[in-house]
Order: structure tokens, then C-alpha cells, then sequence
């Protein structure tokens, strides 16, 4: 899985989606790790991670 660093995961994952990015949820916390996460699908057939930490 390959995984991005983003300051503001929020904003980057309402850019992502209006461009037709396909992620598997909205960016939650993982738990008990202060790191918000949120997975998106590459197309073919990876995963994408984008992080933020608290």
C-alpha cells in the first residue's frame, strides 16, 4: 500500500472526490493513534492511503 501525508485531509479528500477519486470511506481517526486516515482506490485495483497527524 502506498501512503501520502496530507496537512489538511479533509480538504484534499473533498478536492479528490469532486475529480471522481473513489475512496472507501470519509477520513476517520484510527483509533487511539491521534492519525486520521482515508482510503482511496488507485484504479487499478491498489490502495492509496493519505494520513494526517494530529
Amino acid at each position: 500500500m502506498t501512503s501520502f501525508g496530507s496537512d489538511d485531509i479533509d480538504a484534499d479528500y473533498d478536492r479528490l472526490t469532486a475529480l471522481g477519486v473513489v475512496f472507501r470511506g470519509s477520513p476517520a481517526e484510527e483509533e487511539g493513534s491521534g492519525v486520521r486516515i482515508a482510503l482511496l482506490e488507485d484504479g487499478c485495483g491498489n490502495l492509496v492511503m493519505l494520513t494526517q497527524e494530529a
